[in-house]
């Protein structure tokens, strides 16, 4: 989970202010100007040092999503072994291990989709319930929790077909949607994964309101995100695929 920690929104981790805007608009050039500023941070950082759990935990998640961008597995395994790290060292229970678990699903999701490793994908899916089931109810953090645990069933239905996977994901991301603030950048993907799996989901049974449902949340995707983000086309491009599939 790591920066996704919105439980912990106020602080200001070093490269955080680089981070957002990468978050923002899309420029993968401020996420490495975050990562180097963080990498720079732990290096002058001492062992001992209360926050160093934590920017370990945001230097990882920084690392794992520039692995979504740029695809380099270099990105992929230091995220992996700095969320092992921390959680060896991690309370049980702790927002640090919390977070750790949060990273450690989500690299292994990446890996999964990368190598095709069932395996990965299920320990994935272990650490992200995990993570859930550790979180207070009314944490802020739940919803990346929510989230992410979506991306994984929705992984898993995919290469093995269980409805009931989708089913899953369908509920986690509606969880996330509620209980995401209305102006968090987030929004924008949890409404696309939304519209993707109630399309996943029309294809699979027919039942047409699960397209309308699946434009809504497309359309609801393209107004929250910037307009000179990357992602727009693929949300143009999704919303047209269901706007065919209703004519």
């Amino acid at each position: 989970m790591g920066v996704g920690d919105r439980g912990n929104s106020r602080y200001r981790f070093p490269g955080s202010d680089l981070l957002r805007r990468y978050e923002r608009l899309g420029n993968v050039a401020d996420l490495s100007e975050a990562i180097i500023e963080m990498e720079k941070a732990l290096e002058a950082c001492h062992l001992g040092t209360p926050e160093r759990a934590d920017m370990l935990n945001n230097w990882s998640a920084m690392l794992l999503k520039r692995f979504g961008r740029l695809g380099d597995i270099y990105d992929l395994e230091k995220a992996a072994g700095i969320s092992e790290e921390v959680l060896r060292k991690s309370t049980a229970g702790s927002r640090t291990r919390i977070n750790a678990l949060g990273n450690l699903g989500g690299i292994l999701l990446e890996r999964f989709e990368r190598i095709g490793n069932l395996e990965d994908l299920q320990k994935a899916i272990k650490h992200g319930e995990t993570a859930l089931g550790t979180t207070p109810r009314d944490h802020p953090g739940r919803a990346t929790i929510y989230s992410n645990l979506g991306v994984m069933f929705s992984a898993r239905f995919e290469r093995v077909g269980d409805l009931d996977d989708l089913q899953k994901a369908i509920k986690h991301s509606e969880a996330a949607l509620a209980t995401t603030p209305e102006n968090h950048p987030d929004r924008a993907g949890i409404y696309n994964n939304l519209g993707n799996r109630f399309s996943a989901r029309f294809k699979r049974i027919g039942d047409l309101d699960d397209l309308q449902k699946a434009i809504k949340h497309t359309e609801a995707a393209l107004a929250a995100t910037p307009g000179n983000h990357p992602d727009r086309a693929r949300r143009y491009n999704n919303l047209g695929a269901d706007v065919l599939c209703e004519v």
